[in-house]
């Protein structure tokens, strides 16, 4: 997996990545209309769980015990990107990771949720320092403010599939 994922999908062009995050949500919407809601939420649940592993594997399992640095200084990054323009593709790369926990993770939560793209979102958010202090404290990297940023916009992005689908079937 993660090779197929380095091989393929990292080296893309970047405007072809952050097209194709929109067009996943602009079809995750569509399909919210289309299928019957007891199904689409089995399949999220699935699509979630796969989002899950995909993401943890990426992040933890994948990863050798060494050194592990950590940058609290929010968008170190992105003023880094400057002098090493990668660090651009790295953070669009971890926003995108997280786009398909944010579209499924909305239909699995119960109903009686009120906010659910923003219980969403919190998730994301949740998960992500999780994943972090995990890599933190094993020696699996960097554990980087910047990460936990983008993975949460990538949750918000899918997330907000669901707002808006809610909002298309409440006019």
């Amino acid at each position: 997996m993660k090779d197929y994922i380095y091989k393929y999908i990292y080296p893309r062009d970047l405007r072809l990545v952050i097209v194709i995050s929109v067009v996943m949500a602009v079809l995750w919407v569509i399909f919210d209309h289309k299928i019957k809601r007891k199904y689409w939420k089995i399949i999220n649940f699935v699509l979630l769980i796969v989002s899950v592993l995909v993401i943890l594997e990426l992040t933890v399992f994948s990863r050798a015990h060494g050194q592990s640095t950590f940058y609290p200084i929010p968008f170190y990054s992105f003023r880094a990107a400057k002098q090493f323009p990668e660090f651009y593709r790295l953070n669009i790369m971890n926003g995108f990771l997280f786009v398909p926990f944010g579209l499924s993770l909305p239909v699995v939560i119960p109903d009686k949720v009120k906010y659910k793209a923003g219980a969403a979102v919190i998730c994301g958010l949740l998960f992500s320092v999780t994943i972090e202090l995990v890599q933190l404290h094993f020696g699996l990297g960097r554990c980087e403010t910047d990460d936990v940023i983008m993975n949460t916009l990538g949750t918000a992005l899918g997330a907000s599939a669901e707002y808006i689908s809610a909002k298309l079937k409440r006019s």
